[in-house]
């Protein structure tokens, strides 16, 4: 099974914790994250753009619910 590891920052850090309490930031690393994986995955053709946007679509719904999969 394919997967992505992605190290963000690290809560021992006080400054990156209260950055990451903000939903707003969250949000934007979870989009950060899609967009480079939707890119990368578009150029090896291994996505097409209506799983992608399908895939979006339950990455920003769990970014904004604080669930991580």
């Amino acid at each position: 099974m394919p997967s992505v590891l992605a190290e963000i920052s690290f809560l021992s850090n006080p400054s990156d914790e209260k950055w990451l309490k903000s939903p707003d930031n969250r949000q934007r690393v979870a989009d950060g994250l899609y967009r480079g994986i939707e890119t990368y995955l578009q150029s090896t053709n291994s996505l097409t753009s209506n799983q992608a946007r399908s895939s979006a679509e339950n990455i920003q719904e769990n970014a904004r619910s604080g669930n991580s999969q």
